[in-house]
């Protein structure tokens, strides 16, 4: 296996090799699926809500979108930390496996309610129950996925001469756009 944030050391003193293109398919196709990661709730959030017993004003949704967002952004800086102390190739495995979890957490989400008696309501609403799960499972979601982006723009540091980064850079970004 290539370790992505270590060019091999031959590419160092001499040309780029071709295998940069092979890792530029791969955090590109990284950089796909985490741009669907997080817009693909928002096509079934209808469903979600109704088979929820969410309200129909779409507040509890929003605010489910909205812990997914605060998670990525107190995380992003401090997982492209890891990516600087720990190499982006861990990091970046650790983000795969952490959104994969949480992709399967997400769908396993169920409606309940629990008593009255047991319950605490934060703005209006009760947290333990489907809404403050699904509240939970987003905002780790997120807290998950950050540092992606820092950790691929790392990664394409590595790998590609300064004359070509922009390129690969925009590559990435480009993928993560592909989903339209």
């Amino acid at each position: 296996m290539v370790d992505m944030g270590t060019p091999p050391s031959d590419a160092q003193s001499s040309e780029p090799t071709h295998v940069r293109f092979i890792v530029l398919g791969f955090i590109c196709a990284l950089s796909l699926l985490t741009y669907l990661d997080r817009v693909c709730i928002m096509r079934v959030s209808s469903m979600m809500s109704e088979e929820l017993g969410f309200d129909t004003s779409g507040i509890q949704m929003g605010a489910v979108f909205s812990a997914f967002l605060l998670g990525y952004a107190l995380f992003e800086v401090p997982s492209g930390w890891m990516g600087d102390v720990w190499g982006p190739r861990r990091v970046l495995t650790r983000i795969v496996l952490w959104w994969s979890a949480f992709t399967v957490l997400t769908g396993c989400v169920f409606s309940f309610e629990v008593s009255s008696a047991h319950q605490f309501v934060l703005f209006g609403y009760s947290i333990i129950s489907s809404f403050g799960l699904l509240m939970a499972v987003r905002f780790f979601f997120g807290a998950g996925e950050a540092g992606a982006y820092p950790n691929i723009t790392r990664v394409t540091g590595v790998w590609f001469p300064v004359r070509e980064r922009a390129v690969a850079q925009g590559a990435v970004w480009m993928a993560a756009r592909l989903h339209r």
